[in-house]
């Protein structure tokens, strides 16, 4: 028969300060009563060995975009029928597919109408003739000084000019039947009807996400952003294209804890889903460095301190000092040795009977 237990921290240590009388735990130190040691003893704490050896990387950073919006498209029923009985608007053809890129502008979905198209004709006939009417005064004039054409070239050009506003009037109607792109993007999503080229209603048809020429990279450690320099250009990769593009560092930002941000625009304009983008440096290579795996080193307004067990049930907060990220591991510089065991509270493992903890040893 296994025996499971999962323990959450959070409720564990509100139970510890109740006990005690206090209303928080100190940073630096957690006291296990012992009615509790069985229970939050180290093995019951996901750990990690401290290790000595050779570390490298090529130092590839994934970026998030800036942009965050999206847009979906939506053909309503009771627009569609108004369109049906005051054009005679008639479903056409969708353009674009899951991964399309269009520009502000661009036509989703198409429809036709032979009313508009027959306005349309007409109006633009009508151009053509009073422009070539126009023409011929003005020609005729040239050569006849004898006899005043002003009038009729005026009369000429207003018909022209009133026909165009027609024809602008009748595009706007054409506008109003059709779906456009109300901003550049991605086709990021269609439903299985639109997909198949089938027109549906009160559903949304079509997704568009935003592409960004903006990035930034989050540097909680501090260490990361000495790496870059503003101004400077760097090859990025995507996890969907072959491509390489280059990206120039617009900006770092250092907030009071050292942390901070690095911000990037793309050299040239974005116009694919590339999926995610990392910002890749040249490798480094570091030989016989002591190293953890970074998730069991912990910030504390700037000061780094790991987890580690201490004697008699109580769990100590060790303040270290670390050197360059290295992958998925932090380099130490000060406060841990090799093969010093670190641990994550918060993190309970379960475990059943035959201490099957699945902690590494």
């Amino acid at each position: 028969m296994q025996i499971k237990r999962i323990v959450n921290i959070a409720v564990t240590m509100t139970m510890l300060s109740t006990l005690c009388g206090c209303e928080h735990i100190m940073d630096t130190e957690l006291y296990l009563p012992n009615d509790f040691r069985s229970q939050l003893s180290p093995s019951m704490l996901y750990s990690a060995k401290v290790e000595k050896g050779k570390l490298e990387t090529n130092m590839r950073f994934p970026l998030t975009s800036s942009a965050t919006n999206a847009h979906s498209y939506i053909m309503e029923k009771k627009k569609l029928e108004e369109n049906g009985l005051k054009y005679g608007a008639v479903f056409e053809r969708i353009n674009v597919a899951v991964g399309s890129y269009v520009k502000e502008g661009d036509l989703l979905v198409e429809f036709s109408s032979e009313d508009l198209d027959s306005r349309t004709k007409e109006v633009k006939a009508a151009i053509k003739e009073y422009e070539e009417e126009g023409a011929y005064l003005r020609k005729m004039a040239g050569a006849d000084h004898s006899t005043d054409y002003s009038k009729q070239i005026k009369l000429a050009d207003k018909q022209v000019e009133y026909n165009k506003e027609l024809l602008k009037g009748i595009e706007k109607e054409y506008r109003s039947i059709n779906i456009y792109a109300e901003e550049d993007g991605i086709v990021e999503y269609m439903n299985e009807d639109a997909q198949k080229g089938i027109l549906v209603t009160n559903v949304p048809m079509i997704r568009t996400k935003q592409l960004s020429n903006s990035y930034y990279l989050s540097d909680e450690t501090g260490k990361i952003k000495e790496l870059f320099k503003t101004g400077e250009t760097y090859n990025v990769s995507s996890s969907k294209l072959d491509d390489i593009m280059k990206v120039k560092c617009s900006k770092i930002e250092e907030s009071q804890d050292g942390a901070g941000k690095v911000y990037f625009e793309t050299v040239d304009p974005i116009e694919k889903d590339c999926g995610i983008l990392y910002v890749e440096l040249e490798g480094i290579k570091k030989d016989n460095v002591t190293y953890v795996n970074r998730d069991f080193v912990y910030n504390r307004s700037g000061d780094y301190f790991a987890y580690v067990a201490g004697d008699d049930g109580l769990l100590e907060m060790k303040k270290i000092q670390i050197g360059d990220q290295v992958e998925e591991n932090f380099i130490i510089l000060d406060g841990l040795k090799e093969n010093d065991k670190v641990y994550k509270p918060g993190s309970w493992i379960e475990t059943d009977e035959g201490d099957k903890t699945g902690n590494e040893e």
